[in-house]
Protein backbone atom coordinates (compact mmCIF):
# COMPACT_ATOMS: atom_id res chain seq x y z
CA UNK A 1 0.00 0.00 0.00
CA UNK A 2 1.03 3.53 -0.70
CA UNK A 3 1.10 6.60 1.49
CA UNK A 4 -2.10 7.83 3.10
CA UNK A 5 -3.68 11.04 1.81
CA UNK A 6 -6.94 12.18 0.29
CA UNK A 7 -7.41 13.63 -3.15
CA UNK A 8 -9.36 16.46 -1.53
CA UNK A 9 -6.29 17.46 0.48
CA UNK A 10 -4.04 17.92 -2.54
CA UNK A 11 -2.52 21.37 -2.91
CA UNK A 12 -3.90 23.44 -5.75
CA UNK A 13 -1.64 23.12 -8.79
CA UNK A 14 -0.21 19.74 -7.71
CA UNK A 15 -2.22 17.83 -10.31
CA UNK A 16 -2.85 17.70 -14.03
CA UNK A 17 -6.01 16.24 -15.53
CA UNK A 18 -6.12 14.57 -18.95
CA UNK A 19 -2.33 14.47 -19.29
CA UNK A 20 -1.65 13.79 -22.95
CA UNK A 21 1.28 11.56 -23.78
CA UNK A 22 2.87 10.21 -26.90
CA UNK A 23 6.06 8.42 -27.72
CA UNK A 24 7.67 6.77 -30.73
CA UNK A 25 6.78 3.09 -30.62
CA UNK A 26 9.27 0.43 -31.68
CA UNK A 27 8.04 -2.55 -33.67
CA UNK A 28 6.06 -4.48 -31.05
CA UNK A 29 4.43 -7.88 -31.40
CA UNK A 30 2.12 -9.83 -29.09
CA UNK A 31 4.81 -12.47 -28.39
CA UNK A 32 7.45 -9.84 -27.52
CA UNK A 33 5.17 -7.95 -25.15
CA UNK A 34 3.74 -11.18 -23.76
CA UNK A 35 7.22 -12.49 -22.97
CA UNK A 36 8.05 -9.42 -20.86
CA UNK A 37 4.71 -9.59 -19.03
CA UNK A 38 4.93 -13.33 -18.34
CA UNK A 39 8.48 -13.00 -17.00
CA UNK A 40 7.27 -10.60 -14.30
CA UNK A 41 4.46 -12.83 -13.04
CA UNK A 42 1.99 -11.33 -10.59
CA UNK A 43 1.89 -7.59 -9.87
CA UNK A 44 1.81 -6.38 -6.27
CA UNK A 45 -1.89 -5.54 -6.77
CA UNK A 46 -2.50 -9.23 -7.49
CA UNK A 47 -3.02 -9.12 -11.27
CA UNK A 48 -1.44 -12.06 -13.10
CA UNK A 49 0.57 -10.66 -16.01
CA UNK A 50 1.01 -14.14 -17.49
CA UNK A 51 -2.78 -14.23 -17.99
CA UNK A 52 -2.58 -10.83 -19.69
CA UNK A 53 0.22 -12.17 -21.88
CA UNK A 54 -1.92 -15.11 -23.00
CA UNK A 55 -4.80 -12.73 -23.88
CA UNK A 56 -2.70 -10.58 -26.22
CA UNK A 57 -3.48 -10.95 -29.89
CA UNK A 58 -2.60 -7.94 -31.99
CA UNK A 59 -0.84 -7.37 -35.28
CA UNK A 60 2.73 -6.13 -35.16
CA UNK A 61 2.67 -2.37 -34.69
CA UNK A 62 5.14 0.50 -34.99
CA UNK A 63 4.56 4.24 -35.02
CA UNK A 64 3.45 6.67 -32.34
CA UNK A 65 1.58 5.70 -29.19
CA UNK A 66 -0.69 8.44 -27.92
CA UNK A 67 -3.13 8.61 -25.07
CA UNK A 68 -4.45 10.51 -22.07
CA UNK A 69 -4.00 9.77 -18.39
CA UNK A 70 -7.08 10.86 -16.41
CA UNK A 71 -5.08 12.53 -13.65
CA UNK A 72 -1.53 12.76 -12.33
CA UNK A 73 -0.50 14.44 -9.11
CA UNK A 74 2.35 15.03 -6.70
CA UNK A 75 2.06 14.43 -2.99
CA UNK A 76 4.96 14.41 -0.56
CA UNK A 77 7.59 14.34 -3.30
CA UNK A 78 6.05 11.36 -5.04
CA UNK A 79 4.03 11.28 -8.25
CA UNK A 80 0.91 9.20 -8.84
CA UNK A 81 -1.37 8.46 -11.74
CA UNK A 82 -5.12 8.05 -11.38
CA UNK A 83 -7.66 6.45 -13.68
CA UNK A 84 -11.38 6.75 -13.03
CA UNK A 85 -13.47 3.64 -13.70
CA UNK A 86 -17.27 3.51 -13.86
CA UNK A 87 -17.56 -0.29 -14.12
CA UNK A 88 -20.65 -1.78 -12.48
CA UNK A 89 -19.43 -4.55 -10.18
CA UNK A 90 -22.54 -4.62 -8.00
CA UNK A 91 -25.09 -2.49 -6.21
CA UNK A 92 -23.43 -2.13 -2.81
CA UNK A 93 -20.05 -0.84 -1.70
CA UNK A 94 -18.77 -4.26 -0.60
CA UNK A 95 -19.13 -5.40 -4.24
CA UNK A 96 -16.06 -3.23 -4.90
CA UNK A 97 -13.66 -5.20 -2.72
CA UNK A 98 -10.05 -5.68 -3.73
CA UNK A 99 -10.81 -9.16 -5.11
CA UNK A 100 -13.74 -7.89 -7.22
CA UNK A 101 -11.68 -5.00 -8.58
CA UNK A 102 -8.73 -7.34 -9.27
CA UNK A 103 -11.04 -9.51 -11.35
CA UNK A 104 -12.25 -6.44 -13.29
CA UNK A 105 -8.62 -5.38 -13.77
CA UNK A 106 -7.80 -8.80 -15.22
CA UNK A 107 -10.91 -9.16 -17.37
CA UNK A 108 -10.44 -5.72 -18.96
CA UNK A 109 -6.63 -5.82 -19.24
CA UNK A 110 -6.48 -2.65 -17.15
CA UNK A 111 -3.05 -3.63 -15.80
CA UNK A 112 -1.70 -3.45 -19.34
CA UNK A 113 -3.32 -0.01 -19.63
CA UNK A 114 -1.67 1.28 -16.48
CA UNK A 115 1.68 -0.25 -17.41
CA UNK A 116 1.59 1.77 -20.65
CA UNK A 117 0.55 4.84 -18.66
CA UNK A 118 3.37 4.26 -16.19
CA UNK A 119 5.97 3.99 -18.97
CA UNK A 120 4.68 7.24 -20.46
CA UNK A 121 4.46 9.02 -17.09
CA UNK A 122 7.93 7.79 -16.11
CA UNK A 123 9.27 9.31 -19.33
CA UNK A 124 7.38 12.56 -18.63
CA UNK A 125 8.80 12.78 -15.10
CA UNK A 126 12.35 11.93 -16.19
CA UNK A 127 12.26 14.94 -18.51
CA UNK A 128 10.85 17.34 -15.88
CA UNK A 129 11.93 16.34 -12.36
CA UNK A 130 15.49 17.14 -11.32
CA UNK A 131 17.45 14.00 -10.36
CA UNK A 132 14.39 11.85 -11.08
CA UNK A 133 14.52 8.20 -10.00
CA UNK A 134 11.55 5.89 -10.41
CA UNK A 135 12.26 4.14 -7.10
CA UNK A 136 12.03 7.32 -5.05
CA UNK A 137 9.72 9.56 -7.08
CA UNK A 138 7.01 7.28 -8.49
CA UNK A 139 4.34 6.64 -5.86
CA UNK A 140 2.13 4.35 -7.89
CA UNK A 141 -1.08 3.84 -9.76
CA UNK A 142 -4.54 4.38 -8.31
CA UNK A 143 -7.61 3.09 -10.15
CA UNK A 144 -10.77 4.52 -8.62
CA UNK A 145 -13.90 2.46 -9.20
CA UNK A 146 -16.29 5.37 -8.66
CA UNK A 147 -19.39 3.30 -7.91
CA UNK A 148 -17.58 1.66 -4.99
CA UNK A 149 -16.22 4.77 -3.28
CA UNK A 150 -17.74 5.29 0.14
CA UNK A 151 -16.23 7.45 2.88
CA UNK A 152 -17.15 4.88 5.53
CA UNK A 153 -15.10 2.18 3.77
CA UNK A 154 -12.04 4.33 3.04
CA UNK A 155 -9.71 2.56 0.62
CA UNK A 156 -11.04 -0.91 1.46
CA UNK A 157 -13.51 -0.57 -1.41
CA UNK A 158 -13.36 1.27 -4.71
CA UNK A 159 -9.62 1.93 -4.73
CA UNK A 160 -7.17 -0.34 -6.52
CA UNK A 161 -3.51 0.54 -6.03
CA UNK A 162 -0.32 -0.83 -7.50
CA UNK A 163 3.28 0.21 -7.94
CA UNK A 164 4.84 -1.80 -10.77
CA UNK A 165 8.45 -2.76 -10.21
CA UNK A 166 11.18 -0.55 -11.57
CA UNK A 167 12.54 -3.57 -13.45
CA UNK A 168 9.25 -4.19 -15.26
CA UNK A 169 8.87 -0.53 -16.24
CA UNK A 170 12.49 -0.47 -17.44
CA UNK A 171 11.96 -3.54 -19.62
CA UNK A 172 8.75 -2.13 -21.05
CA UNK A 173 10.48 1.19 -21.77
CA UNK A 174 13.21 -0.64 -23.70
CA UNK A 175 10.67 -2.75 -25.58
CA UNK A 176 8.23 0.05 -26.42
CA UNK A 177 10.03 3.36 -26.83
CA UNK A 178 12.03 3.90 -30.00
CA UNK A 179 14.95 5.95 -28.69
CA UNK A 180 16.18 6.71 -32.20
CA UNK A 181 13.19 8.90 -33.08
Amino acid sequence: RGKTFTLGSLCKGSWITELEFFFPLRLVTSPLLGEVLARHGVLSGGVDLAAHARALQFKAVKGMLMGFIDMVFEEGGQYYLVDWKSNHLGNVTKDYSHDAMKLAMENNLYALQYLLYTVAFDRFLALRVKDYHYSTHFGGVIYVFLRGVNKEYGETAGFYRDRPSEELIGELRQLLIDQGR
